[in-house]
């Protein structure tokens, strides 16, 4: 991802946690600093979440797949409506169907439409090893 991606900041979704877990309940187990520098990325889903609360610049926030993110939509509005730093959402899905979303965060929070793509996770996405 470091390759595809040009950012200051590389976090790990998830790591230790099912995309269904809430986001603020992720990745407070103590092995995951562990599991973190094994994935050679910056931090985890809690110091994400603390990186886009600090934060006073627009950012734009990119996961691989929709679960990549989550599979709740209430953590989409939750985190859209307490980080107002957050501008946009971009989904990559070209292991699926090669396209990449690019949500507007104030219209994909009144969309539930747009919301409904992170619900939609009926099957596991293969990823590389």
């Amino acid at each position: 991802m470091k390759h595809r991606v040009r950012d200051d900041l590389i976090n790990s979704i998830c790591t230790c946690s099912w995309a269904s877990t809430p986001l603020e309940s992720r990745d407070l187990q103590p092995n995951s600093q562990a599991i973190m520098d094994d994935l050679s990325v910056d931090g985890n889903t809690q110091d994400m979440l603390t990186y886009l609360k600090s934060v006073s610049h627009d950012v734009c926030l990119v996961a691989i797949d929709f679960a990549g993110l989550t599979t709740r939509s209430e953590d989409i509005i939750r985190l859209v409506e307490t980080n107002p730093s957050l501008k946009k959402i971009a989904i990559e899905t070209f292991t699926q169907c090669n396209q990449v979303f690019i949500f507007n965060t104030k219209e994909l929070v009144k969309d539930n439409d747009l919301l409904q793509k992170f619900e939609d996770r009926n099957y596991f996405i293969q990823r590389s090893k």
